[in-house]
């Protein structure tokens, strides 16, 4: 793995300039009052939870640890009490974009978390179809985003449960007349600090549909203010980044290293897995999550006529062929969907293997 990044001039202006329009939208929806759905899938978990406010910070983390995954598998999220499903339409996205959401309950320092709770990141997305600049609302209604295809979110439900804790203490316990509600809380919180993770994977689609000349789709931006987003200047950022990866006999892990983030150090950093990532459950998930930086890093390296990634591209072909052999793969796909993403394996996977 690369030891540092390449020097890429206008990173650290487009990482300020992203970050001032992230803190413009997170200001907005934490005091706009918006709500989620009454219906949502997270208003469900939380609902379901009966777990007392009243009790101190570490047990009540250990009863909700408890509860979680087997809520978690009734509302039909992947974790490893079952493979879940497909969730149709979006859970966060909405229309055209199926959704595959894990669970989990993964440790996390709580001392700093009761700090620093405004700020937890309990969803975030591991992958979605979008290579162009918007900040959504990630409730389910589609504003901000337009098009199909799939998309694999990671919520820690142990954290969130506990940003919501922290939320009701400040919010709700104070307030007994009248009370803000969890439909709002999680448009003020947790979904709204899912934008940064959003903007990362934009940020990565981007890069990998200009490496291959595969065509940006156009989203309009819903939010009530402008915001610029300044393309042209990313774009030469990338295109920089293209440049030093192209230049150079990099291994799959150097050229991970070497895509520009707006919010973490780097794609390695972006792409981290949840703890419990490989078990058998979860892995078919985790499996689709990784199908656009597998054919990016897969057609990328014969575009360079490299052959320094063998070994890399044998662990990816032993990998495709057990998980198609795969049961629970198998089980968690069906319908349209299975043929979607088979011909997803087809197009983009099996021509470089």
């Amino acid at each position: 793995m690369l030891r540092s990044l390449p020097s890429l001039p206008r990173r650290r202006q487009v990482v300020e300039q992203y970050q001032l329009y992230l803190s413009k939208v997170v200001n907005y929806r934490r005091q706009a009052g918006m709500r989620v759905d009454g219906s949502h899938l997270l208003v469900r978990f939380l609902g379901s939870l009966n777990v007392s406010m009243g009790l101190r910070d570490e047990p009540y983390l250990w009863a909700v640890s408890d509860l979680a995954l087997m809520l978690a598998s009734a509302l039909r999220i992947t974790s490893v009490w079952g493979a879940g499903r497909m969730q149709r339409p979006g859970v966060f996205y909405g229309e055209g974009i199926d959704e595959v959401i894990i669970g989990t309950i993964d440790s996390f320092d709580l001392t700093d978390a009761r700090t620093t709770w405004e700020t937890l990141m309990p969803i975030r997305v591991l992958s979605h179809p979008y290579n162009d600049f918007t900040l959504p609302f990630l409730d389910g209604s589609g504003r901000g985003v337009t098009g199909s295809g799939r998309a694999v979110w990671v919520v820690n439900l142990a954290m969130l449960a506990f940003q919501h804790k922290c939320w009701w203490e400040r919010f709700v316990a104070t307030n007994p007349d009248s009370p803000p509600t969890v439909e709002q809380f999680l448009v003020a919180y947790p979904l709204t600090n899912a934008l940064a993770s959003h903007l990362d994977g934009t940020m990565a689609n981007r890069l990998m549909s200009r490496a291959l000349n595969r065509p940006v789709v156009t989203q309009t931006d819903a939010n009530p203010f402008y915001i610029g987003y300044q393309r042209d200047i990313v774009d030469h950022l990338l295109d920089e980044a293209l440049e030093y990866m192209q230049k150079r006999a990099l291994s799959f892990d150097d050229w991970i290293s070497a895509m520009p983030m707006i919010t973490v150090g780097d794609y390695h950093t972006w792409l981290a897995l949840p703890e419990l990532a490989y078990m058998t459950q979860v892995e078919w998930a985790i499996f689709l999550a990784r199908l656009p930086i597998l054919g990016f890093l897969l057609a990328f390296n014969q575009q360079q006529h490299s052959s320094y990634n063998a070994q890399y591209i044998t662990r990816i072909k032993h990998w495709v062929r057990r998980m198609r052999q795969g049961r629970l793969f198998n089980q968690a796909l069906h319908g349209q969907t299975a043929n979607d993403v088979l011909a997803t394996i087809e197009q983009t996977i099996d021509p470089y293997l």
